[in-house]
């Protein structure tokens, strides 16, 4: 009988120790001061900032911060977009896309650019148009399938510039040229 009691007593005092120390639960406090791009879709604004992304519904107070430890590869955001789905498109001073659901609450992500022997791999803008992202870096224009998930043609060098490097910071398509 004191056997039992002493193993009981020892089974609570280990399980009220592990729920105390909350094993795995991280938080980032990261600065979502520096606004660097929004973008709209519906009553939900997004946000990038130097410190990660963050959401606000229009008319409320509700607020919702996404960092490293909320899925995100890198919390130096440059660049935002949403496609036709409502994915959220963000691209960072890295080079790495994110692509955030949420009405799935998922991630995914492009890596190619940040993976790429680019010196200059900065996401300067994301501009969507149907179903093609254009993805304007420190390198030049990139298109993007995004049913496809895959990436298109790159563009590196342009007109008269041919041999310069160009860093693109916005794009547009209009009758489906760029």
């Amino acid at each position: 009988m004191k056997t039992r009691v002493i193993c009981a007593v020892v089974i609570v005092t280990l399980c009220a120790i592990q729920a105390l120390a909350q094993v795995g639960v991280w938080k980032n406090y990261t600065s979502m001061q520096d606004v660097r791009g929004i973008a709209r879709n519906g009553t939900m604004i997004w946000a990038v900032t130097s410190g990660g992304l963050f959401s606000w519904k229009e008319g409320s107070e509700e607020f919702t911060k996404y960092t490293n430890a909320d899925g995100l590869q890198s919390t130096n955001l440059t660049a935002v977009a949403i496609d036709k789905n409502g994915d959220v498109w963000t691209g960072a001073a890295t080079g790495i896309i994110h692509v955030y659901s949420p009405a799935t609450n998922t991630w995914r992500f492009v890596p190619d650019i940040a993976n790429s022997n680019q010196t200059n791999k900065q996401i300067n803008s994301l501009v969507v148009s149907g179903d093609t992202l254009l993805i304007c870096s420190g390198f030049g224009l990139s298109v993007f399938r995004i049913k496809q998930f895959q990436f298109g043609d790159t563009y590196t060098k342009f007109g008269t510039l041919a041999n310069v490097r160009v860093s693109v910071s916005s794009a547009a398509l209009h009758d489906g040229k760029i």
